[in-house]
C-alpha cells in the first residue's frame, strides 16, 4: 500500500501528480476528498475530472470543518489523498437518506466475507448518525468503521457528501476495503480527564439533555463550574465535556446549543440511565499521551493512516494539536479531516464520537519499520510538568475522595437527594419502602386538598385517578423497585373534592450502602393548566424508543359539523372518544385514546425496537378497525350517525407527530382510507430547503438581470416558413447554467417574484418585436392578468400601432381563476385594441377543454403536445386530434400542433391540415 497527498490547485497540476507518482498504472485506487471549499459543482468537477484519469479508482468526498495532511492542519483548502493498494479490492457508493434508502443495500453491495473496514461519511446537519451506526451494527458486529461526519467550519449551514457523479446535505457515502492481505488497526485518542461525582442521567431525549441526578443542566453547571461557565453555555461547555463509559470506551459529549426550554443540545445521543462525569482537557496531558499511542501503533505494520478529528478538539486545542498529528505522521503517511463527530467501531460496539482524534492504520505488509523514537523522546521533554503534575494531583484526591465518600454514601446520598428535592421542586412526598406516605410538604397538602394528618400513613392511591391504565402503575413500580432505577412520567391525580390535577412526576428510590432500597422520594410539578391532549401525546412520544403514532379522523368532519353545528358535533366527538377504543381487536396495540382536535383522535405505542414486518402488520389491524368502525353508529338524542375513519400511521422517532399529519392531509386529498406516513415531515423539510434554495437563485437571478427569453419559431405549415415566435422564460444561474421554467416558476408564486418575471417576459418579447419582423405569443396564466400592473402594462404594449396585430396571447392551463368577468373584459379588450390573438396552450387536456371556448372565443387552439407525440402509435390520440381539428375549422379557429419532434410527426400533421407547428423537429427554443 502506498498513500500519496496533494493540496489542489488545479487539474494541470492534479495531472501532473498522478502521472509523476504513477498513479494511473494502479488497479486497486482509493480516493479521498477532503473539501474546506463548499462548491459542490466545483468538486464535482474535480472529481469526475480524476475518474476520467483513473477509471478504476473508487471516490469518496467531504467538507470539512479543516483539513489534516502529513502532520499538519489546514482550512479552506481541498486535499486530494490517494491510497493505492496491491491485492485490496475497494467498492464505494454514495447513499441517500430518502424513502428508498435500505439499510441492506450496504450489506449486498459492499460487505463481503473479507471486508475489513468500512470508511464512512456522512453529511453534518441533517441525518441521524446514531441510527445509522445501529443500522450497520445490525449488519456485521465486528466489522471495523472509521470517518466522520462531513463539516463546514462550524458555520453549521451546508454540508455534504460526494463522488464523481452525485453529492448530498442528507446521506452518507462509504467505501469497503476487503482482502486477506489488508491490515487493519484503529485506535482513538481522548484524554480528557473525568473529574468531580459520577452523575446519572434522569431527563434527556436523543441529544437533548434536560436533567442530571433530577437537577436541570443549567443549575448543575453553575453548581459545580460557577456562574461564568454557566453564563456562557453552550460556547463554555466545550472545555468541560460530559464523559460516558460504554464499553471500553469513553465517549465524550459536549453541548453546542442552549434551548429556550433551559435543556442543552449535545453533540450526541445522550441516554436515560447514562452515568456521567464533568471533564476538563489539559493540552500538555493531551500531548503527552499521543507519545503512547505512538508506542502502540508503532508496535503495528502500518503503511498509511487516515485520521478523522473533531472540529471542538482543534477549536480548544488549536495549533497545539499538530503535535498529536505530527506523531502520528511519523508513524506513517498520514491525512484525514476535522469532523463533526468521529465514527469509531471496539470490539462488537460502533460509537458516534466528539472531541476525539480518531486513527485507521492500514497496511498490506506485515514488516513493522523501525520509527524516529528519539523524535517522541525530544518532543516529550517540553511539556508543562506543572500542569501535568496539578492534572495528576486532582485526578488521584477525586480518586480518593471519591472511596472515602462511598463509605458514608448512605448518609451522602440521603442529605444530597433530600435537599435537591426541597430546592428543587414544588410538590414533595416520602414513602417508606412498602409505599406508605411518611413526609408531604405544604404543596402537596394544597394541591391534593387533604391535610397532612389524612396524607400520612396512607399510600398514594389516596389520590388515585381511575384514567391512569393499572398498565402505568406496574411500570413505575417495576423501574423503582425491580431497576432501582428513576421514573419519569405525567400523571393524573384526583384531588379530595373529585377533581383532578396532572403532575410531572420524578420518583427516586433511594439506597443506603448495601444498594438496598430504604424509601422513594417523589418530586412534581403542576402541569394541570397546560397538559392538554396534543401536549400529552407530544410527551408520550418523547419517553418512546419505538413509537408507532396513528390519527384517525371522523370522515367528513367539515360536513358532519356544518350540519349539526358545534354542540352537536361535540358531542359525537364525546361519544365516539368512549367508543373508539372498543373498535380495536383484543390483541390490538392501543390501550389509550387521546382526543385531539377537528375529529382527530391519537394512539400511541412504544414498540421498544422496529422490525421490517410491523408496518405491514400494523395496517392490517388499522383496516379490520376503520371496517369495525363503519359497521358502527354514533346515536345522540333521537339521531343516529354512521361513521367512517381515514387514518395515518408511522414508525419513526423524530418529527413523528408532524409526520403523521403530513399523512392525515395526504390521505384527505388523494381520497384514500388509511397513509403509512413514514418520513413525510422528513420529506416536506427536504422540499421547503430545496425551494428556499431556489428562491435564492430567483433573487440572485434577477439581481443580476439573469431573468432572459428565449424564442421557440412556430412554421407555417402552408408555406413552410417561421410566421411568430413563443416567448419562453428561462434562468441564467450562477453556474452559468440555462434553467427551465419548469424548476423555478412555480416556486416563484411563493416569494413575490412571480409578477417581476412575468414583468421582465414581457418587456423581453416586446423589445424583440423591434429585432423581427415576425409575430410574438406571450403566454399569460389568471395570475398574470388578475394583476392590475400586469394588465395595464400589456395593455399599454398592444395598444402602440407598430405592435399591432403581431401579438399573441396564449392563455395557460389554470384551474385556480378568481375573476373571469376581468379576464374575459381583459381579453376583448386587448383584441379590440391591438388586434391581439388568443390562443388556448394544451387544448385537449387538463383545464383547457371546449367549456373554456364559450369564456374566451379564442382564435387558436395549440393541441396538447401529448396527443401529438403519440398521434402515430395511439389511435385514441389520433381520433382526439382529428376531432379537435374538425371542430376549429367549423368554427374558424386556427390550429398549432405542439412537440413535433419527428420528420414523420410532421407530415402526419400535415395530413390532418392542421394550420401551424412548434417543436424540436422545426426549431428549438433559442436567443434571437
Amino acid at each position: 500500500m502506498k498513500l500519496f497527498n496533494i493540496k489542489f490547485s488545479t487539474n494541470s497540476e492534479l495531472n501532473d501528480f498522478i502521472f509523476a507518482n504513477d498513479i494511473h498504472c494502479s488497479q486497486n485506487i482509493l480516493v479521498q476528498v477532503f473539501s474546506g471549499i463548499y462548491e459542490e459543482n466545483k468538486l464535482l468537477d474535480i472529481t469526475a475530472y480524476i475518474k476520467t484519469i483513473l477509471p478504476n479508482s473508487n471516490i469518496i468526498g467531504t467538507t470539512t470543518a479543516g483539513e489534516i495532511v502529513e502532520g499538519k492542519m489546514d482550512e479552506e483548502k481541498i486535499i486530494i489523498s490517494f491510497s493505492i493498494f496491491e491485492t485490496t479490492k475497494i467498492k464505494s457508493k454514495l447513499f441517500q437518506f430518502d424513502s428508498d434508502f435500505n439499510i441492506d443495500d450496504i450489506s449486498k453491495e459492499l460487505i463481503f466475507d473479507d471486508t475489513k473496514v468500512l470508511i464512512i461519511f456522512s453529511d453534518g446537519l441533517t441525518s441521524n448518525a446514531e441510527k445509522l451506526l445501529k443500522q450497520i451494527t445490525s449488519l456485521e458486529q465486528n466489522l471495523i468503521i472509521a470517518g466522520g461526519r462531513a463539516g463546514d467550519l462550524l458555520k453549521f449551514e451546508k454540508t455534504f457528501i460526494f463522488d464523481h457523479l452525485n453529492y448530498s446535505e442528507n446521506g452518507c457515502i462509504i467505501a469497503s476495503l476487503s482482502g486477506d492481505d489488508l491490515i487493519v488497526n484503529n485506535d482513538y485518542l481522548l484524554n480528557w480527564n473525568p473529574i468531580g461525582k459520577e452523575m446519572i442521567v434522569t431527563n434527556a431525549k436523543n441529544n437533548q439533555l434536560f436533567d442530571l441526578d433530577g437537577i436541570p443542566i443549567n443549575d448543575l453547571y453553575r453548581k459545580y463550574l460557577g456562574d461564568n461557565i454557566a453564563d456562557n453555555l453552550p460556547a463554555s461547555g466545550l472545555e468541560f465535556p460530559l464523559i460516558i463509559k460504554k464499553g471500553n470506551i469513553e465517549v465524550a459529549r459536549a453541548p453546542i446549543a442552549a434551548l429556550d426550554d433551559d435543556s442543552l443540545l449535545f453533540g450526541g445521543d445522550i441516554n436515560n440511565g447514562d452515568k456521567v462525569k464533568f471533564s476538563f482537557g489539559n493540552i500538555e496531558y493531551i500531548k503527552e499521551k499521543a507519545f503512547d499511542s505512538f508506542d502502540k501503533l508503532s508496535q503495528y505494520p502500518s503503511q498509511g493512516i487516515f485520521v478523522y478529528s473533531c472540529s471542538a478538539r482543534k477549536s480548544l486545542m488549536g495549533k497545539e494539536l499538530e503535535c498529536e498529528l505530527n506523531i502520528l505522521n511519523k508513524i506513517a503517511p498520514s491525512v484525514g479531516f476535522f469532523t463533526y463527530g468521529e465514527y469509531y467501531h471496539s470490539k462488537d460496539i460502533n460509537e458516534l464520537l466528539n472531541i476525539t482524534t480518531t486513527i485507521l492504520s492500514l497496511s498490506e505488509s506485515t514488516q513493522v519499520e523501525n520509527k524516529d523514537t528519539e523524535f517522541i523522546k525530544n518532543s516529550n521533554k517540553n511539556q508543562n510538568r506543572i500542569l501535568s503534575a496539578l492534572t495528576n494531583l486532582v485526578s488521584v484526591t477525586m480518586s480518593e475522595l471519591e472511596e472515602k465518600t462511598d463509605k458514608l454514601l448512605y448518609t451522602s446520598q440521603i442529605v444530597d437527594q433530600y435537599k435537591n428535592a426541597v430546592d428543587r421542586s414544588s410538590i414533595v412526598s416520602k414513602t417508606n419502602a412498602s409505599g406508605m406516605i411518611t413526609y408531604v410538604n405544604d404543596q402537596f397538602c394544597k394541591i391534593s386538598g387533604y391535610s397532612r394528618e389524612e396524607l400520612i400513613g396512607q399510600n398514594h392511591n389516596i389520590i388515585r385517578h381511575q384514567d391512569i391504565k393499572d398498565e402505568v402503575f406496574k411500570e413505575l413500580w417495576h423501574t423503582i423497585k425491580v431497576n432501582k432505577d428513576s421514573w419519569i412520567g405525567n400523571i393524573k391525580n384526583k384531588r379530595k373534592d373529585g377533581t383532578s390535577y396532572w403532575v410531572k412526576t420524578t420518583i427516586n428510590p433511594i439506597l443506603n450502602s448495601k444498594g438496598e432500597i430504604i424509601e422513594y422520594i417523589g418530586i412534581r410539578y403542576d402541569i394541570t393548566n397546560i397538559m392538554q391532549p396534543k401536549k400529552l401525546l407530544m410527551e408520550d412520544i418523547g419517553i418512546s424508543s419505538a413509537p408507532l403514532l396513528m390519527i384517525a379522523k371522523i370522515n367528513n368532519y367539515d360536513i358532519i359539523k356544518e350540519f349539526y353545528g358545534e354542540s352537536i358535533i361535540n358531542r359525537i366527538e364525546e361519544l365516539f372518544e368512549d367508543e373508539i377504543i372498543k373498535h380495536f381487536d383484543d390483541e390490538c396495540y392501543f390501550k389509550k385514546v387521546y382526543r385531539l382536535i377537528n375529529g382527530e383522535y391519537g394512539f400511541l405505542k412504544d414498540f421498544g425496537n422496529y422490525n421490517d414486518e410491523l408496518a405491514t402488520q400494523i395496517e392490517k389491524k388499522l383496516k379490520k378497525f376503520q371496517e369495525n368502525v363503519r359497521k358502527s353508529v354514533i346515536s345522540f338524542g333521537v339521531a343516529e350517525l354512521d361513521i367512517s375513519v381515514i387514518i395515518s400511521f408511522a414508525l419513526q422517532k423524530e418529527f413523528l407527530f408532524e409526520t403523521v399529519e403530513l399523512g392525515l392531509k395526504k390521505a384527505i386529498l388523494d381520497k384514500e382510507d388509511i397513509v403509512f406516513a413514514n418520513d413525510f415531515s422528513k420529506k416536506a423539510q427536504t422540499k421547503a430547503k430545496n425551494n428556499l434554495k431556489t428562491i435564492n437563485m430567483i433573487k440572485t437571478a434577477i439581481e443580476s438581470k439573469n431573468i432572459i427569453s428565449y424564442f421557440q419559431p412556430i412554421i407555417n405549415n402552408k408555406t413552410g416558413e417561421i410566421e411568430k415566435y413563443e416567448s419562453l422564460v428561462r434562468l441564467i444561474d450562477e453556474d452559468n447554467s440555462v434553467i427551465s421554467p419548469f424548476y423555478f416558476l412555480e416556486v416563484s408564486k411563493t416569494a413575490s417574484y412571480y409578477s417581476q418575471i412575468t414583468n421582465i417576459v414581457i418587456n423581453n418579447s416586446f423589445e424583440i418585436l423591434t429585432k423581427t419582423d415576425k409575430g410574438i405569443t406571450i403566454n399569460l396564466s389568471a395570475l398574470d392578468i388578475e394583476n392590475t400592473d400586469v394588465r395595464n402594462k400589456l395593455i399599454n404594449f398592444v395598444s402602440t400601432p407598430e405592435y399591432k396585430g403581431r401579438i399573441t396571447f396564449e392563455l395557460l392551463e389554470d384551474e385556480a381563476i378568481k375573476d373571469f368577468d376581468t379576464i374575459k373584459s381583459f381579453l376583448s379588450l386587448s383584441k379590440a385594441i391591438g388586434d391581439v390573438k388568443i390562443a388556448i396552450d394544451d387544448f385537449g387536456a387538463g383545464y383547457s377543454n371546449f367549456e373554456r371556448l364559450l369564456d374566451y372565443q379564442p382564435d387558436i387552439l395549440k393541441i396538447d403536445g401529448s396527443l401529438i407525440k403519440n398521434i402515430l402509435e395511439d389511435e385514441y390520440s389520433l381520433h382526439i386530434v382529428e376531432t379537435i381539428v374538425i371542430f376549429a375549422k367549423k368554427e374558424g379557429i386556427k390550429t398549432v400542433a405542439e412537440f413535433v419532434s419527428t420528420e414523420a410527426i410532421y407530415n402526419k400533421i400535415i395530413e390532418l391540415d392542421i394550420d401551424y407547428s412548434q417543436g424540436y423537429y422545426l426549431g428549438k427554443p433559442q436567443i434571437i
